[in-house]
């Protein structure tokens, strides 16, 4: 599988609002500030310099227009999503994927940011980076903000365990390409050409502000698609703002097979104590333990 090229102090990169406008001109300077202090050099592109008013920062073709052409720049060697909220989606046949293939660079963003994730790695095989936005940075804590650099400078392997608040929902272990993101776009993406294949794969779910009854809904709309019969394994994310947790769980419980080896708490998603990971790479998942490894 391709892999793109750990970024070096004084890369350039490339800050893009793929989805919606940034809300606030402090997130821009937020994020600049966050990538100038990791020793990069980002360049702001139309879209994540966008004041629209409308949920989409640019029109698609301007937004597509961003990132190929920062995806075809050879100077470029990373694309920071600044904000995510709703669009990706909509450019997904826009995008340049042979453009994407050729030269393989660091991208990174989560929640709607999720469509891309998915998209790029079905048509390149690339692996990306399922990570908080830059402007986010100064809220980590130092564990995920050292955590986050070692994927950006050194491509290291990560393990997670139940110390990160990882539990057990069903027993047993699986490997498998690590494919998923928003919960949402995940169940969006079903009858396109975008969701990669997910036979064997473990499948990642995180959401935000969707209540218990919704999050059954469409995990039950992955079942009666036959997706928790494809999969080896699964990993939830955090479930931010959504609601009764113990409802949460239920509607986890009724959809997920007691077959399938199934982790909850992974600490990605929409959460202050958010960790990156890497998208497309191999990963173990032990449930009888719980811990979650990428190799």
């Amino acid at each position: 599988m391709p892999l793109f090229s750990p970024l070096v102090p004084g890369d350039r990169v490339a800050l893009i609002a793929p989805a919606s406008p940034v809300s606030g001109a402090e997130k821009i300077e937020g994020s600049l500030g966050a990538l100038a202090a990791l020793g990069l050099v980002p360049q702001l592109y139309p879209s994540a310099a966008s004041t629209a008013k409308d949920y989409l920062s640019l029109s698609d073709e301007e937004r597509a227009a961003d990132l190929n052409r920062a995806f075809s720049d050879p100077a470029i060697r990373g694309v920071f999503c600044i904000r995510g909220g709703y669009g990706c989606m909509r450019i997904l046949d826009r995008l340049d994927y042979g453009a994407i293939a050729r030269d393989p660079k660091l991208f990174l963003g989560l929640s709607d940011i999720t469509a891309l994730h998915l998209a790029i790695y079905r048509k390149t095989g690339l692996v990306t980076l399922h990570a908080p936005m830059p402007f986010r940075y100064g809220e980590l804590p130092e564990a995920a903000y050292e955590h986050l650099k070692n994927l950006l400078f050194r491509r290291v392997p990560a393990r997670f365990d139940a110390s990160r608040g990882i539990r057990a929902l069903f027993p047993g272990r699986a490997e498998g390409i690590l494919i998923g993101g928003n919960l949402t776009l995940v169940s969006s993406l079903l009858a396109s050409e975008y969701l990669p294949d997910l036979s064997g794969a473990i499948l990642f779910l995180e959401d935000v502000g969707e209540t218990p009854y919704r999050i059954d809904r469409v995990l039950t709309a992955l079942k009666l698609a036959h997706v928790f019969d494809r999969v080896s394994g699964v990993i939830f994310g955090g479930f931010t703002d959504c609601g009764d947790e113990a409802r949460i769980l239920r509607a986890l419980r009724s959809t997920v097979p007691e077959t399938l080896p199934c982790v909850t708490g992974f600490p990605a998603g929409h959460l202050q104590e958010n960790y990156g990971f890497y998208h497309g790479a191999r990963v173990v998942l032990d449930a009888d333990r719980e811990n979650v490894e990428w190799e």
